[in-house]
């Protein structure tokens, strides 16, 4: 009887121990950072802009700058959260429009569609399939800032009083 109790529980202790082994040898391969509804945001989206952003040519210190990568995409996650809260809808339509005006876009830019799928290594239909869903949230977020601004109301005046009224240790340089 005591046999088939300590057989059973050595093993579990074997693998459990050969599982956590073979967990603190594995490297993480992404992580998630923030979780905003059900939209988490991972740290290889702050560093895949950051890449690009450097690709691009900016400048600056490498944290804050990855702070406000972070920012403007907790930013845009809030926004989509906001959107289905609303019950905001984006349709097929709208999507494939933004995709094709787009991809118009990338194909002039490269000279054409054969520059383009070679450039990305993939064909159109798997560059669309790809952006699809991205896009989508971002003019889901786009359509939750519009219903948020378009009921505010300010004039330039307004602007430059609120301004002019601060104190000027408190004004960012």
């Amino acid at each position: 009887m005591i046999k088939r109790l300590v057989i059973p529980a050595l093993l579990i202790l074997f693998l459990g121990s050969v599982i956590q082994t073979n967990a603190q040898n594995e490297k993480v391969i992404d992580e998630i950072v923030a979780l905003v509804g059900s939209h988490p945001i991972y740290w290889s989206d702050v560093e895949a802009q950051y890449a690009q952003a450097i690709a691009q040519g900016a400048k600056g210190d490498p944290f804050a700058f990855r702070c406000e990568i972070f920012e403007n995409i907790l930013f845009q996650k809030l926004l989509v959260y906001q959107a289905e809260i609303d019950s905001l809808v984006v349709s097929d339509e709208q999507v494939d429009s933004e995709l094709d005006r787009r991809l118009r876009y990338y194909i002039q830019q490269f000279g054409s569609k054969e520059k383009l799928e070679e450039f990305y290594d993939k064909s159109i239909d798997e560059f669309k399939n790809e952006l699809r869903e991205p896009l989508r949230l971002e003019i889901l977020s786009q359509q939750a800032q519009g219903q948020i601004v378009d009921k505010v109301k300010i004039t330039p005046n307004e602007t430059k009083d609120y301004f002019n009224s601060l104190s000027k240790d408190s004004i960012p340089v």
